[in-house]
């Protein structure tokens, strides 16, 4: 691996993320720490075009490192917004994968648990974990319904 020198050069091959280290931190440069991007002018960044575009051009007094260096940064910022957007609806699929709303209607015959019942009498280990069918009287909200309770409960 290779290390920026104390003066601050960056290698001429800091293209890879694996082979260079930023010249203040001892951190992977993977990690993008906050304040050790260079100084490179206000004016010379177009805000509406991010990507390989965002240097004017027409600035010359930017060194072909530090654009080489600006660009390798926003690669890394939008892999990162890319994974993160892809985390994102990765665990939205999943949350609505596993939370679906019961799609029960007045009249169905349903089956009631028993885990969170304690006036059931015996051991825990013998007692039914369902106790039913009933029939719904009427819907009280997305997870709520009134049952008809016969004798069994």
């Amino acid at each position: 691996m290779k290390i920026v020198h104390k003066a601050g050069n960056i290698p001429n091959n800091a293209d890879s993320l694996s082979i260079w280290a930023l010249p203040n931190t001892p951190d992977n440069p993977a990690y993008v720490p906050t304040g050790a991007e260079p100084q490179i002018p206000i004016e010379g960044i177009d805000i509406t075009d991010v990507g390989q575009n965002s240097l004017k051009k027409d600035l010359v007094d930017i060194h072909p490192t530090a654009s080489r260096f600006k660009l390798l940064l926003d690669k890394v910022r939008h892999h990162a917004n890319q994974s993160m957007n892809d985390a994102f609806e990765h665990a939205k699929q999943k949350w609505d994968k596993s939370h679906k709303t019961p799609e029960f209607k007045v009249g169905d015959l349903i089956l009631v648990s028993t885990l969170k019942f304690n006036n059931i009498k015996g051991p825990e280990k013998l007692k039914n974990i369902f106790a039913g069918p009933f029939i719904i009287k009427s819907l009280n909200g997305r997870n709520a319904i009134q049952v008809e309770l016969s004798g069994e409960l």
